[in-house]
C-alpha cells in the first residue's frame, strides 16, 4: 500500500461526507477535486505497472512514463465530463 493512498483516504472521505451538505455549485468543485484525487491514485497505480511491465528504474519511469501516464488520465477524465454535459443537453433539446 502506497503512502498516497492514506493520505487520498484521509482527505477525500471528509470532503465526500460534505457533499451532503455543500449545495449549488460548489457541490461540482468539490466532487471534481475528489475526482481529481481519484485519478492521481490511479494514474500512481498505472505508472507503477508500466514501470515493472517495461523494467525500468525509477528515474526513467519519473521522465518518460508518469507524465504520460498522468496526462492520459487527465484527458480520460475530460472526455467523460465533455460526454455527460452532451448527454445533459441532448436530453433537454429532446424533452
Amino acid at each position: 500500500m502506497m503512502y498516497i493512498e492514506n493520505i487520498f483516504i484521509c482527505i477525500s472521505i471528509p470532503l465526500l461526507l460534505s457533499l451532503i451538505f455543500i449545495q449549488g455549485e460548489a457541490r461540482k468543485y468539490t466532487l471534481f477535486v475528489c475526482i481529481g484525487m481519484g485519478i492521481c491514485v490511479l494514474s500512481a497505480y498505472v505508472s507503477s505497472f508500466f514501470m515493472n511491465y517495461y523494467g525500468v528504474d525509477t528515474i526513467e519511469a519519473s521522465i518518460e512514463i508518469t507524465p504520460v501516464c498522468e496526462e492520459v488520465m487527465k484527458l480520460f477524465l475530460f472526455v467523460l465530463e465533455w460526454e455527460y454535459v452532451c448527454f445533459l443537453h441532448m436530453s433537454a433539446v429532446f424533452l
